[in-house]
Parts: C-alpha cells; sequence; structure tokens
C-alpha cells in the first residue's frame, strides 16, 4: 500500500534533490524513494561507528558482504573431507 507524504522544505534542498536525481536519471520522486529507502538497510545503524580504509563501503557493502559469503563457503568446502563412497 503506498502512502502520501507532503514535506515543507526549503527551496535550496528542493533545488538540490532536483539537481541530484536529475543527475541520476531520475525522477525527484524516483530519487527521494531511493533514498528513503537507505533506512531499511540492515547496516544503517553501523554507519559513523566503524573506521575502515574502504572508501567506497557505504555504496557497496552489499558486494563485500557477498564476497565475503563466498569467499567463507570456498574456503569450507576446501577444508571439508572428501565424502565416503556409499558401498
Amino acid at each position: 500500500m503506498a502512502h502520501v507524504i507532503q514535506l515543507d522544505i526549503s527551496e535550496v534542498l528542493l533545488r538540490n534533490a532536483s539537481k541530484q536525481a536529475s543527475l541520476a536519471g531520475k525522477t525527484l520522486e524516483e530519487f527521494t524513494l531511493d533514498e528513503l529507502a537507505i533506512i531499511n538497510d540492515p547496516l544503517i545503524l553501523q554507519f559513523g561507528t566503524l573506521q575502515c580504509n574502504v572508501p567506497d563501503l557505504f555504496d557497496n557493502h552489499d558486494h563485500y558482504i557477498a564476497e565475503s559469503i563466498s569467499d567463507r563457503k570456498r574456503t569450507s568446502h576446501e577444508t571439508l573431507p572428501s565424502p565416503v563412497p556409499a558401498k
């Protein structure tokens, strides 16, 4: 179900948001919804609490998590003994 939110924002904020939306190739509504979707990210509460030398962690954290899971699966398969054939 969709809900309507009415916001009173400054002209400067509206202009900046419209410019960012345009640069992203999106409508202002699409851009705003994408920005609000960040709130649902489970790592949002951790932002700003960690020190990290990965400059694109904010934008690409899902990629890094998937990469880590893939590495762990590959490593765990390599260390497991080979199955014994059934007789």
